[in-house]
């Protein structure tokens, strides 16, 4: 298995730098029979990037991330909880946010401390507010 890291991701989503994105089809080509995955960090800094950079919108995003997962040789840490991630974007939530919850309820983490009164707000028994 081969980590992606997020300007390969973007390369390939945004087709913006061609001689990049013509490397980025080699190198695949000349591992057939690898499987490669994209870190949640990636997908997390990936998300920010198509927003902040390239001014997508979120179900532009999703669509993307959408056809990115269903390449036969593209995995995640775990691609329930990038689709749940996902859904949650396009709902007009946060990406990295539902990203960082999954993994914390994953980790056993009993609860996540954060300001962030949205986030507390979709996750009101797993979310807590330092006072």
């Amino acid at each position: 298995m081969i980590a992606l890291d997020t300007n390969v991701i973007v390369r390939l989503l945004t087709h913006d730098d061609p001689p990049q994105l013509a490397a980025i089809g080699r190198f695949f080509d000349a591992h057939p029979e690898e499987t490669f995955l994209v870190p949640d960090l990636v997908l997390a800094e990936a998300v920010w990037t198509l927003r902040t950079t390239f001014r997508w919108e979120r179900l532009q995003i999703a669509a993307a991330i959408r056809r990115l997962a269903a390449k036969p040789d593209v995995g995640f840490a775990d691609q329930d909880q990038v689709m749940a991630a996902l859904r949650t974007m396009e709902a007009g939530g946060d990406f990295a946010d539902e990203l960082v919850v999954a993994r914390a309820r994953a980790d056993g983490c009993m609860a996540l401390a954060t300001f962030d009164t949205a986030l507390q707000g979709r996750h009101p028994a797993f979310v807590i507010k330092p006072k």
